[in-house]
Formats: structure tokens, sequence, C-alpha cells
């Protein structure tokens, strides 16, 4: 019931009061941090660029999901290939990419510009500077962050002068830097330059131009079923960013291109090989045809004979389109077996009318590029290299085992052919051997001359192919920029700026407050433990160990009185007190000077109070009385005193005094004996308070026997003194003694922070001038004039 009244008297105490007077006394520090974090964003916002964010999207053609190209596209992209969309983002991502917008843009060797307060705004001259900057790698000997830089001259008059140095424009130079190359700026503009700007460019290696690119561009798909990639990248100048994003798509594009063309030639290069082989076949057998008909005069056949060699002619055809099919599926696995691993063009297999083949060759290519280019930088146990070694191999796998699908279904036709071309020849046996070996001549130079037709026709298809400039995709949405800036959101730095200091200070004093692990504030102690406060006390320097009479008005009497009035309380609750001990769990958290004080405050009233020293380790009520007793408690234990030789009178009224006495070694025993309770007795029927200073209960456990024989204990605890988890310990071995009747002090509460509400004891409540009971009732009088 004690601890739910007390949980509602903590519930009154409102959120807002704990913290308005947790951290009021803190106010100059929030105030401090304030000032700090606006001048901060002020500096921010004064110094750094904004940036815009450009946008473009563009249509790939992917072979789930998107647009399909026309009948016309078809018939020219000959050789195009079906994307996959999440293969495209990693082109227009790749290294190899990029580096190649990098060197068209000049972007490894920026030109800026100062400008604004000492020159600490810095943005870009992609504009306003009237020459750009090229440098080679291997030319650089150092590398500075600033090399400042004026344009002498106009028109085709330009020169650069750095450092009191003139180089022209339009030539490589060598300078301290390497070796450099300027040129006349196409995109410069005269309103891009701000007045009093200083120009200046930075070198910056290729590798590193290609990744900081790559690190604020940012591609994506539009959606899981569009085939629409967005590219989105932020800069400090629109036009820049939107500069950058088409050559980007156009460098893509290029690159499309690029790859189309180079299977079209290696397609080219093969079929005229085959062309110049067949051409020497064909006029030879035109040669063998004259010959023959001079030599035999034969010129026509009859017409069944005619039916039977045009059927043998036929299947002489198809038997010479098989050949050339196993001559390719040959080159096929001699790539296979020999060629592929230097990621060399493969041989075109446009007559075998096999897609997947195809698309498993170029595979093969893309696979052992990625792995020859991976090699050069990466070592070979790699995951990485690794991975792309098992899937070459499945690759080629595959591809063997088509090819030998494909050489097993075509000699099964070939030996289909053959059996019916025999019957057609056993029907010939009648046709006189001139007539068919002029037939055969003929038909010899038939099979050559369709060959011929083909491959005509396939090469005219590869040239086709090869003066096509159609990409594998077109622009959607042109690079566009965003109106207002993106970065920094000045709305947000403001917010953030009035944020920062409360954050900071509530984190910095809470730190503080827990970092240390001790008790700072009553909240935590009515949170710690249901032991109830009966009492603070402020830390006063003016004090001394015992309060002085003629300061009888102090605040610190007062709240000595209200620890009076709580002990009378709480004897009268419980029938009568006549017993009261002090004790605290460590040294130093002022239990004599509170139990001094009680019983000062005791005596005042007209009470008749002894104070006794029990703590027989460390006494100090001795010397705080500026006692002359001669003998005390253990003297009188150790029968070696009577009981109205340690008691003595004070300077006090009503205030009686026993010192601890001529101390020993072992002193536990002696409080366990008969003899102190025979004389508590006694002195309870003598005086109407009894006042028992003992040791901390957390060194020794003297004070649990002293407590079985008290009606009241006083626990001091001290403010930013007594650890927290010594108050959890103490209540729980006050359970287990049975010791119920607790009440706790909570002594030498310090200010904390500025201002009035100084204190911040209790729940954070503050004492200020106003509530300083010696001047309660009085008046200060007014001078008129």
């Amino acid at each position: 019931m004690k601890a739910q009244n007390k949980a509602i008297e903590v519930q009154e105490i409102t959120l807002f009061q704990q913290i308005f007077y947790k951290y009021l006394p803190y106010w100059y520090v929030f105030l401090l941090l304030l000032i700090l974090s606006t001048v901060v964003a002020f500096i921010y916002l004064s110094t750094t660029a904004p940036l815009f964010e450009s946008h473009a999207s563009i249509l790939v053609k992917d072979q789930k999901r998107g647009q399909e190209e026309s009948k016309m596209e078809d018939a020219f992209n000959v050789f195009s290939q079906k994307n996959i969309l999440e293969n495209e983002i990693e082109i227009i991502r790749s290294n190899a990419l990029l580096n190649e917008v990098v060197n068209r843009l000049h972007l490894n060797a920026p030109v800026l510009m100062e400008s604004g307060w000492q020159g600490k705004k810095i943005t870009s001259a992609f504009y306003a500077s009237p020459v750009l900057v090229e440098f080679r790698d291997n030319g650089l000997k150092t590398l500075e962050d600033k090399i400042y830089f004026r344009v002498l001259g106009k028109g085709l008059g330009l020169r650069v002068s750095i450092n009191g140095e003139i180089y022209p424009i339009g030539q490589w130079v060598i300078t301290h830097w390497g070796e450099l190359y300027f040129s006349k700026n196409p995109k410069y503009t005269n309103s891009a330059l701000l007045d009093k700007s200083r120009l200046y460019f930075k070198l910056i290696p290729i590798g590193k131009a290609t990744h900081d690119l790559g690190e604020v561009l940012k591609v994506t798909a539009a959606s899981k079923q569009a085939s629409v990639v967005m590219l989105r990248i932020r800069d400090e100048i629109p036009k820049k960013g939107e500069d950058i994003l088409a050559e980007i798509i156009n460098v893509y594009n290029l690159f499309s291109i690029r790859k189309k063309n180079e299977t079209a030639t290696s397609t080219m290069k093969f079929i005229d090989q085959r062309l110049a082989k067949v051409e020497n076949e064909l006029d030879s057998v035109e040669k063998g045809i004259e010959n023959y008909r001079n030599r035999s005069g034969m010129v026509d056949v009859n017409g069944q004979s005619g039916q039977y060699l045009r059927s043998i002619e036929y299947n002489e055809q198809e038997q010479n389109k098989m050949k050339l099919q196993m001559t390719m599926l040959g080159e096929v696995t001699n790539y296979i077996n020999n060629n592929s691993e230097n990621g060399d063009l493969a041989p075109s297999t446009f007559s075998l009318g096999d897609p997947e083949l195809a698309q498993l060759l170029a595979q093969l290519r893309s696979k052992t590029l990625d792995y020859e280019r991976l090699k050069k930088t990466t070592a070979i146990n790699n995951p990485i290299i690794q991975s792309l070694t098992d899937e070459i191999s499945k690759i080629k796998y595959s591809i063997n085992e088509n090819v030998k699908n494909q050489q097993n279904n075509i000699k099964a036709g070939q030996n289909y052919l053959a059996s019916v071309s025999s019957q057609y020849y056993s029907q010939l046996n009648i046709v006189p051997l001139k007539e068919r070996q002029l037939v055969e001549v003929s038909r010899q130079r038939n099979t050559k001359s369709d060959i011929y037709s083909y491959l005509m026709q396939k090469k005219e298809e590869a040239a086709y192919a090869l003066k096509s400039t159609l990409p594998d995709s077109f622009i959607v949405e042109y690079p566009t920029s965003s109106e207002r800036p993106v970065s920094p959101q000045k709305p947000f730095v403001a917010v953030l700026a009035l944020l920062m200091p409360f954050v900071l200070g509530v984190s910095a004093i809470g730190v503080k407050d827990k970092i240390t692990g001790k008790i700072m504030f009553r909240s935590e102690i009515d949170q710690i433990t249901n032991l109830p406060v009966i009492g603070e006390v402020i830390y006063d320097e003016k004090a001394g160990n015992l309060l002085d009479q003629t300061r009888a008005r102090s605040f610190v009497h007062e709240q000595f009185r209200q620890i009076r009035t709580s002990i009378r309380h709480s004897e009268r609750t419980q029938g009568g007190m006549r017993r009261l001990m002090v004790t605290s769990s460590i040294e130093g958290e002022g239990k004599s000077f509170v139990a001094g004080n009680i019983a000062l405050s005791i005596a005042n009233t007209g009470k008749k109070v002894v104070l006794i020293e029990l703590d027989l380790y460390q006494p100090k009520l001795f010397d705080i009385l500026d006692s002359d007793l001669e003998f005390g408690i253990v003297d009188y234990l150790q029968g070696n005193a009577t009981k109205d030789k340690i008691v003595g009178a004070t300077s006090i009224n009503n205030l009686y005094f026993i010192p601890a006495g001529n101390l020993i070694e072992s002193p536990s025993e002696l409080l366990l004996s008969e003899k102190l309770t025979l004389l508590l007795d006694e002195l309870e029927e003598q005086f109407d308070m009894l006042i028992i200073d003992t040791p901390p209960v957390k060194p020794i456990s003297d004070a649990y026997e002293i407590a079985a024989l008290c009606n009241y204990v006083v626990f001091v605890i001290r403010h930013d003194f007594t650890p927290k988890s010594n108050i959890r310990l103490v209540e729980e071995e006050f359970a287990a003694h049975q010791i119920n009747n607790v009440g706790i002090v909570f002594n030498g509460i310090k200010k904390r922070g500025q201002g009035k509400f100084s204190y911040g004891y209790g729940y954070g409540y503050g004492f200020d001038d106003r509530m300083r009971y010696e001047k309660y009732g009085k008046t200060t009088k007014k001078t008129i004039n």
C-alpha cells in the first residue's frame, strides 16, 4: 500500500517539471551550443555550393519485356542480340563506359573557381573557364590540390599563365605537373564567370575520376515490368549534369553499335574467305565442262534421265550444305578447344540456323573477356575468377553438346540422302556413259554456283548490318534538371541547427549523470527503492559539522526541522519511537553530521536527547562536539567505566553525549553483549530520545545488529557520492534482516549549473533566494525622498 501511495506521488510530478528543472541549470550550455550550431549552419550554407539533380531515361530492348524491333529494324540488325535489362544497367555503370565519358568531358582535370567570403565557396567552372585542361597520367610528376591559372588574350590568341609561366593553346606542353594540353572551351559563357573569382584546376588520376563519377551516378530500373532505365546525377551546375547524362547515353549507344560492327566484320571476313575458295572451285568446274563437251560433243540428255539427275542434283546440293555445316561445326569445335581462351571472335554460324548456338558463343566471348580483364587485376584464386571459370566451363560444355547433336543429325541426313541417291544411280545405268559423265560435271557446276550465290547473299546482309547505326536503345526522356537545389536543403539545415543543441545538450548532461553511476536526483532514489525519503539537506559551505545556533533561520536548519517533523509523524504512527539509529552505505556520506544535527534539532524542542557514538571504527562525533569525556561506550562494555562516567552534557541545552571511548581492534563482539541492551534500556528511562551513530553497512555488519535494538533507522545517501548499486543492495539486506522501519535522508545536495534554480534536488525542484527561511516574514525598508 505504501509503495502504491509513493507511485501516485511520483506520478503527480509532471514529466515537464522533471525535464525543466533537470536541464534548466545548464541553460548556458544549450545557449552556447545553439550559437555554435547557428554559426556552423551559416558557414556550411555559405561555403557549400548547391547541388541540382539531373535525370534522363532510355528504353532498352529487353528479350523478356519492353519494346520489340520492327521488321525493318530486324532486317538491318542481322547481328543484334536480345538484351537483359539488368546486364545493360551494369554496362552503363561499368568502368569502361564511364572512363570514356571522363575522357570526352575532361572530368579528370576539372576546372573550378573560388568565390564568396575568403574564397571559401568553390563551384565548378565547367562553363566559366575559357579553356579546358587535359593531362597524361604517365607524365604526371606531382599532384597538387589546386593549380591556379589565368587566361590571357582573346579569340585565337588565348594563352594560359601559371605561376608566371605562359603556355600556348592547342598543343601538348611539358610543365612541372607533367604533360598538359590546353584547349578552347566550346561551352564557355562569359556570364558564368563571377566577379572576383579565381580559377584553378586539379589533376586527378583517370581511375579515381571514373570512380568518383560512378559514385554520383545512379542507374536504376523504372519498374519491374518495364525495360526503362533511369539515370540520375547531382552536380553544382544543372547544365553540366545534363551534358554528362547525354554523354553517358551517347557512349552507351556507341558501345552497342561497336559491338555489332565487330560481329559483322568477323562474319564478312569468314564469308570472303569462303567465297574465294568457292570461286576457284567454280572456275575449275566450268573449264572441265567446256573441255568435256569439246571432246565428246555431248550437249543434252533425255527427259527421264534429266528427272533422275535433277533428283540426284538436289540430294547432292543438300549434302553439300550439310558438308558446309559440318565444316562450320568443326571450326566452332576448333575455336572452343584452341582460340576461345583469348576472347577472340567466334566463327560465324549463320548457315546453321541455330540461335541457341549463336547465343552460347556470344555468352562465351563475353565471359572470356570479363575473365581476361579481371585476371589482370585479381588473383587467380579470387571467388569472382573461380565463378567466371565455372561459368565458362559450363558454356563450353553446352556448346560441345549442341555441336555433337547437330553433327549427329547432319550425319543421319547424309546417310539418308546417300541411300536415295544410290537408288537414282541404279536407274541411270541405262544412260550412256558419256551422257552421264556430262551430267555429273554439270551437277558439280550447279552445286558450286548455288553455294556462291548463298555466300554472296549473306555478305550483302553483313554489309547492311555493318553500315547500320541503329543502337539497342532510344531516349525516352532527354536530360533535364530540377529547378531548385536538392542539396543542401536550407529548411532542413535550419531545423537541424535548432534541434541539435538540445539533442547534444541533453545527451551530454545525461551521459554526465549516467557515467558516474552516482545518485544525482531524488527521483532516482524513488525509482531504485521503495524506502521513503524523510528529508533532504543541501550542501552549505558556511555550515560546520554541527549547525550554528546563531543561524537558526538558515535553510539547512529548516531542512533538519522537516526531518524532525517526519520522525515525529512516524513516532505517532507507530505508537512511540525512543531509539533512532543513523547509518549509511559507505564512509563519507555524512551520517555523523546528520545524526548530530537531528539530535540538535530534537533537543531544541525541549526534549532530553542523548547522542550515542557506536561507530567504534572511525568515530567523529567526539571531535564534532569537542567533548572532554575520558571514557566511552567501549570502556563501559569492557567493565572499565560506569554509566555515569560515559554520559556527559554538551554546550547545547538538553543534548547529552556518549563517546566511543578507547578503541580496540575488534569491537564487533562487544556490540553483541547484553550490557549494550541493558545500557540502552537504562538510557531510555533517563532520556526522551536516543540518537545512535553507527558504522556504514557496506564494509561491516555491526549496524544490522544495532538496528535490532532500535525503533527507527535513518539511512543517509549523499548527492553525487553514493553509488546507485549500493542502495539496491542495502534495501535487500534490510529486508533480509527484517528491518522495516527505515527512512532516507538525501544529504549534501550541491548546486547544478547556473541561475536561481541552483540546487536541483528532489525531483528536480530548485531552491532559489525566495525560498530562504531566514528571510520569511522580514520586510525591506523603503526610503522616501
